[in-house]
């Protein structure tokens, strides 16, 4: 029925869960005791933590198997310090759910809310690969360091930027301001209005006596932004730059002296980040080794075993970041030109979309711990690049909201966060990061760091989920529904019969380009016949229909993770 929408129960529960199974066994405990902490507080009718009790019961499951059932379990392996750290996961979700609803309501529903703190809880417990630690590292460290030192930074240059102009105070206004103050002062005074005999006994309900004296007295409560309009219109814009320059030093020493090492003592082996990225791209170039071997003898290099000489990966990595920038300035190119302003506002988002096919449909699996750690970046990009926007930084503010302006939507301006190319970017990474994490549990420890098991590991086509999602189906979706869409599904949402059979086509021929693709690179297992069609074809099916039914979430994101557990359980 169109009155109930099962996502605010249903999707916290489900996909975590379904996630947890496919990538590895082992995380599915933490992930359970996460659901149940992320419940809906309106299925609890009091105060008492009855979430919290219900949430720690999977702890107990296992002993009560292996005590009374004789049913051995490899859960009680688990040493007592792990058991109690599951034990604090319901309290540290609720914590970050509701730092996160502060933040981020209402450009994000509770759903989804919900679902960005598993993904974050797990992300912080369960990183393996280095690639998921610099992410770990970039929304942890770098995301609520920003928040600790810069909130107030960042709302104290809001407000001065929300007051017009002819608020602030003109320069030499003070002197006539405590003239005018005397003269009412005296005037009140001689017309009696400090407190009648009649009105001292009054109160008006929720204010205090102090404040409703100070009204009577003819005071009124000073405003939150007084302190601002007794600036001047230069003293304001000093005042932002100088917030704008605490906020960015914060940002920097940040990366500096948090990140840097936290990187350098757990992803690089001991190896300083920057010196480390440099090797990464660039030690196949001629010179290079000669080069740094006179700067320095810690830089280090990047092994890649198995995957050939480090050179010739090195230089495929600038080869791929070549091709990225050429799409990246061809689709901008297209955005801004003067055909693609003919269009409407969604006809030229979905540029954005067909430059994400473009970049990783088929080069993101050539590389897939390049692709995980290049959407690591660019997430922790997007993010900083929106804080500044979203408070009002200069002189980066304007110019970002220049950019974003011919492509938001309702969607965006509902809350302080443009979201829609977060989104666009998480729907297309999501399979890849998962992907990871699913080899890095896989792997021994000894080759969890090396970068070619990985890789090998990692080149699947639930990689690629995400990008045939968002990239393909997403798009042809919305041009052909919104064009020649008429029979609507009976449910909520608006969707149509028409674009759902476009998404369930277009993600039909994605999947079958990118295990052709994947064949060419040697995947194992690649192998063609009637059960591997209706596979992909029953996984573009089961797509669609989870596209045409979401509610509560952006799909987005909701549709490549479902799309991930489909492809992933059916063997593809």
């Amino acid at each position: 029925p169109r009155s109930i929408d099962p996502a605010p129960l249903l999707y916290p529960i489900f996909f975590p869960l379904a996630v947890s199974i496919s990538i590895s066994p082992s995380v599915f405990l933490q992930n359970l005791i996460l659901t149940l902490a992320s419940l809906p507080p309106m299925l609890f009718p009091t105060d008492f933590p009855y979430q919290w009790i219900i949430s720690l019961f999977p702890l107990f499951i296992p002993t009560f198997l292996s005590s009374y059932m004789n049913i051995k379990t490899s859960v009680t392996s688990l040493e007592r310090e792990v058991l109690e750290t599951l034990s604090y996961l319901p309290l540290l979700q609720k914590t970050l759910i509701d730092v996160l609803a502060y933040t981020l309501q209402p450009s994000l529903t509770m759903t989804e809310i919900r679902l960005l703190s598993t993904g974050l809880v797990n992300l912080l417990i369960s990183s393996a690969s280095p690639q998921a630690i610099v992410l770990k590292s970039l929304l942890w460290i770098g995301g609520f360091g920003i928040m600790l030192g810069c909130s107030d930074l960042i709302t104290w240059s809001v407000q001065l930027s929300r007051i017009p102009r002819h608020r602030f105070r003109r320069a030499g206004e003070v002197v006539r301001s405590i003239g005018r103050f005397s003269g009412n002062l005296v005037r009140r005074s001689s017309q009696g209005e400090y407190a009648s005999s009649a009105d001292e006994g009054e109160h008006v309900e929720g204010q205090g006596f102090f404040t409703s004296a100070r009204r009577k007295m003819g005071y009124s409560t000073p405003s939150p932004l007084a302190w601002a309009t007794s600036l001047t219109h230069a003293q304001a814009q000093r005042r932002k730059y100088i917030y704008a320059a605490l906020v960015y030093t914060i940002i920097l020493s940040l990366i500096l002296f948090a990140i840097r090492p936290y990187l350098r003592n757990t992803a690089f082996q001991g190896l300083d980040p920057f010196p480390w990225a440099a090797s990464y791209l660039f030690c196949g170039l001629p010179g290079y080794g000669n080069l740094t071997s006179l700067i320095s003898n810690w830089l280090g290099y990047p092994t890649t075993p198995g995957e050939g000489w480090t050179g010739y990966i090195a230089n495929r990595r600038l080869y791929i970041f070549s091709y990225w920038g050429i799409i990246l300035f061809l689709g901008i190119a297209l955005v801004f030109s003067p055909i693609s302003s003919s269009f409407e506002v969604d006809t030229r988002r979905k540029i954005f979309h067909g430059m994400v096919v473009g970049m990783f449909l088929l080069v993101g699996v050539v590389d897939p711990p390049l692709t995980h750690l290049a959407m690591s970046l660019v997430l922790a990009i997007f993010g900083l690049a929106d804080l500044l926007r979203a408070g009002q930084l200069p002189p980066v503010s304007r110019p970002l909201s220049r950019f974003l302006a011919p492509f938001v939507d309702g969607r965006d301006l509902k809350g302080p966060v443009v979201i829609s190319h977060f989104f666009l970017l998480v729907g297309g990474a999501v399979g890849g990061w998962f992907s990871i994490a699913a080899a890095s549990s896989s792997a021994t420890p000894t080759s969890t760091t090396d970068s070619s098991v990985v890789a090998t590991k990692a080149r699947e086509l639930a990689f690629l989920a995400g990008v045939v999602c968002v990239g393909l189906g997403d798009s042809a979706a919305s041009l052909v529904g919104r064009r020649v869409g008429r029979t609507k599904w009976g449910w909520a949402g608006g969707k149509s019969l028409e674009g759902s059979m476009a998404f369930m086509g277009a993600v039909g021929v994605g999947l079958t380009i990118a295990r052709w693709w994947l064949g060419k690179l040697g995947g194992a297992g690649v192998t063609w016949g009637g059960v591997v069609w209706a596979k992909i074809w029953a996984a573009a099916a089961g797509a669609a229909m989870l596209e045409a039914v979401v509610t509560g979430g952006n799909d987005n994101v909701v549709v490549p993770v479902g799309m991930w557990v489909v492809v992933r359980g059916l063997g593809l």
